[in-house]
């Protein structure tokens, strides 16, 4: 670390110290040694240095979004100022050898997606769809991108786009907003069991039971996914809500049930 430290002090950016740590990773053979070095590249994105990394965007949304597909590995480079440097970060990403910054560049995003800043400032009457669009992005086939933590950010902004519609403020309100903006039944329900996951159940019973009918009045599969996912999907999305639901904090007993 000092001998590294001492490298880097040489460079006087941080675009440059990530690109030199990057090339870095990229030719290391030894595990223990990249776990080194990622934690040297999660510091520096813990700095403001993600700005330069995707490059002006028009929304909050578009930057979350953005973050989500660097921590990926999958961002498009064109708009970023330093496209050599996020190439090699992508190739690094998509490789899985950067879990602590992966973690760091994620915990930004959800930070930003928690906090009281319009997701589209220029234009509030665009907030509920790029707030839409942001849903969209985290939520995966069987579930949600890292479950409860997630869920219960995505529940917290629902409630803040609501509240701007002029809708009452209530977790319902946000709950039935997340379900009815999903690509399909079975990751809203999926959603909806990992944000019950997060917060206290007892206040929560009557729109826990609404929405658990909303399953059981289904009497078809196909009413769970889109018709234009493939069949492998569709299968996924079914069973990874169905597993959601298993899991989640709420039985017979709890819920009231015979």
């Amino acid at each position: 670390m000092v001998v590294l430290s001492r490298e880097l002090a040489g460079i006087r950016n941080w675009i440059g110290k990530l690109d030199r740590l990057c090339k870095l990773v990229a030719d290391e053979p030894d595990a223990k040694a990249i776990l080194l070095l990622d934690t040297v590249i999660a510091d520096i994105l813990g700095a403001n240095v993600i700005q330069e990394l995707i490059g002006w965007k028009r929304s909050l949304g578009d930057a979350i979004i953005n973050m989500l597909d660097l921590a990926d590995g999958t961002i498009d480079i064109k708009e970023s100022s330093a496209k050599e440097t996020v190439s090699a970060l992508n190739k690094l990403m998509a490789d899985e050898k950067l879990p602590a910054s992966r973690q760091v560049i994620f915990d930004r995003a959800l930070r930003l997606l928690r906090s009281a800043t319009p997701i589209y400032r220029s234009d509030p009457a665009k907030e509920m769809e790029e707030y839409q669009r942001v849903l969209a992005r985290l939520l995966v086939i069987g579930g949600v991108i890292s479950g409860a933590q997630v869920a219960d950010a995505i529940t917290s902004r629902g409630n803040r786009v609501a509240e701007d519609d002029g809708a009452a403020t209530s977790s319902t309100v946000a709950d039935n907003g997340c379900e009815r903006s999903s690509p399909g039944a079975a990751r809203g329900k999926a959603r909806t069991s990992s944000s019950f996951q997060a917060r206290q159940i007892d206040g929560h019973l009557e729109d826990i039971v609404d929405q658990l009918d909303d399953v059981f009045r289904e009497r078809v599969v196909g009413e769970f996914y889109r018709r234009t996912m493939s069949l492998k999907d569709q299968m996924e999305s079914v069973t990874g809500a169905y597993t959601k639901l298993q899991k989640a904090r709420f039985n017979k007993k709890n819920i009231g049930w015979a």
